[in-house]
């Protein structure tokens, strides 16, 4: 890697992250302590136990991408390499926090092997296959799981998985649908079908539910059947997948702080530019800047608690899809233990799960 000094580029990474601003070709609002603050502020610490392991652990790492064409930018060494480092932390867990040196070595294993392969699965009740691709995503996680439903003619995506594998530990991070659909009698089909997944769910059932469905308080709870039918169908997959391969343990990390408040920051920032254009007032800045910060949390907060309801409903459909801790009990983590995948109380998955077991061309 030339003879550049990638010591000093942490060195300068983790001094900017302690100001709260990685100036890169692309500024990066992020904030962690590399000791123990006594500002009153939660903001993660970094516990570095043996610095020279560690930064030779990330060394190791930048190598990785260096060496990866796909990974090139046009800007100059130093400040891509600044870049790398600064995403790194940006995709670290409360957890990883404490022990930084296991955290960097697991997103070594993330990168060196996607694990899962492409493959297709015959499905007749979706008229069709599943296809299965995986492919380099450069997110949380270097690779996502991308399935899709195809017949002859047409092709319906599914949610990606953004996953990686370390040992015998899967980790998820996101499941996200970027997915623009073109309406059309196949879409209608398949829509139809994901529907048939809220069968007999029995938080439709409630009361509290019935109550908000029927107009008579505006209060909407939040349970089980309320996440995407087709993200359930995908984890679905994707788990069954990995059981298969032999992975039975799962770690769900459903929150990065420090990404988390990157997002926050630049949206302030971005609202103050806004509003300095519109000559307002200091006291109707200081309502926008609040504001924008408070959509952020709360927006950010359903797609959290959204998350993690997707793997209970997935439970709720599997018996062998054990949770076995939840955030913040053990971790800031949900731990799932799986075993075989053979019957679900959904028609739909059942023969989702059958046709994936046996099926595969």
């Amino acid at each position: 890697m030339d003879n550049m000094d990638i010591n000093k580029l942490i060195d300068d990474v983790i001094k900017e992250l302690e100001i709260g601003v990685i100036d890169s070709e692309i500024k990066f609002y992020m904030k962690i302590h590399s000791k123990n603050s006594t500002h009153f502020e939660i903001t993660p610490v970094l516990n570095i136990k043996n610095r020279e392991q560690f930064y030779s652990k990330i060394k190791e790492y930048i190598e990785l991408f260096y060496d990866d064409v796909s990974y090139k930018y046009t800007e100059p060494k130093s400040a891509y390499i600044k870049r790398v480092i600064a995403l790194l932390f940006a995709n670290m867990s409360i957890t990883d926090f404490n022990n930084p040196f296991e955290y960097v070595q697991r997103v070594i294993h993330f990168k060196k092997d996607s694990v899962l392969k492409e493959k297709i699965i015959p499905i007749s009740i979706f008229d069709g296959n599943i296809d299965i691709t995986v492919r380099k995503y450069n997110m949380e996680t270097p690779y996502c799981f991308e399935p899709s439903l195809v017949n002859e003619n047409e092709k319906y995506l599914l949610p990606i998985v953004s996953y990686g594998i370390s040992d015998d530990t899967c980790y998820i991070y996101a499941i996200q649908d970027f997915n623009k659909h073109i309406k059309s009698p196949y879409y209608n089909k398949i829509k139809r079908m994901l529907y048939k997944l809220n069968k007999n769910v029995i938080d439709f059932e409630t009361d509290e539910y019935k109550n908000y469905k029927n107009g008579e308080t505006g209060y909407y709870p939040e349970n089980i059947s309320d996440v995407s039918p087709s993200a359930i169908l995908s984890l679905t997959i994707f788990l069954n997948e990995i059981e298969k391969i032999g992975i039975n343990k799962v770690e769900v990390i459903p929150y990065l702080p420090v990404r988390y408040e990157n997002k926050i920051k630049v949206l302030a920032v971005k609202s103050i530019k806004e509003a300095k254009k519109n000559n307002l007032t200091e006291q109707e800045k200081r309502k926008i800047y609040l504001d924008a910060i408070e959509k952020q949390k709360y927006n950010q907060s359903n797609m959290t608690e959204k998350f993690i309801r997707t793997f209970y409903r997935v439970s709720h459909h599997f018996d062998n899809v054990n949770i076995t801790s939840i955030p913040m009990e053990l971790d800031d983590r949900l731990h799932i233990r799986l075993s075989k995948f053979e019957y679900s109380n959904n028609e739909i998955l059942n023969e989702v799960i059958e046709s994936s077991n046996n099926k595969t061309l």
